[in-house]
């Protein structure tokens, strides 16, 4: 699948998880970025990436504003996309990442449906807050259960998998991330 970039903020629960998720499921095709702006760096100038994972905190922004923080006073906005070469899949554990408007004729744009805009060809994000507790963080252990599953087959089914593997709990800890294509 390419290259896999992730980048992560400092706090965010249980993030050795998902490294250790990520170091399983993809070995030497891992990318580590150190920092935000070396994210944003490698994005918009770095070779071609065909899986990008961020795992931050998100904001509750609508249209361009729609953003992430990467680190503090580096947020990555639907606006910043627009300078991306697009990888073909795009995943943002992150809160509110997959948010629509609902107003219809209000502004659609988001992370999540301007990164398919720009060519991902799936994209998975949040509907609503993600939760970081109890330990472990169940978006750790739901996130880490998608990266294992992704060399093996569709998005789709790698998040439905990590999904049904959680059904044991409340749902409110499985069921907001969805995939987008």
């Amino acid at each position: 699948r390419g290259r896999v970039v992730h980048a992560w903020l400092a706090g965010v629960a249980d993030i050795d998880v998902e490294i250790g998720a990520l170091r399983e499921a993809f070995g030497e095709d891992l990318r580590l970025a150190s920092s935000g702006p070396e994210l944003l760096t490698d994005l918009r100038d770095g070779p071609d990436t065909g899986v990008v994972v961020i795992s931050v905190h998100g904001q509750g922004e609508n249209g361009l504003a729609h953003g992430v923080v990467l680190s503090p006073g580096v947020e990555l906005t639907a606006a910043h996309m627009l300078g991306w070469r697009m990888p073909r899949t795009v995943i943002v554990g992150a809160c509110w990442t997959a948010r629509m408007n609902p107003d219809p004729l209000g502004d659609q744009l988001a992370l999540s449906t301007l990164a398919i805009a720009k060519g991902a060809d799936s994209v998975v994000g949040a509907i609503y807050p993600l939760p970081d507790a109890p330990e472990p963080s169940p978006t750790a252990t739901l996130l880490a259960a998608l990266y294992r599953r992704l060399p093996e087959t569709t998005v789709a089914r790698a998040l439905g998998d990590a999904q049904r593997s959680m059904r044991d709990q409340p749902a409110h800890r499985w069921a907001g991330l969805v995939h987008i294509t």
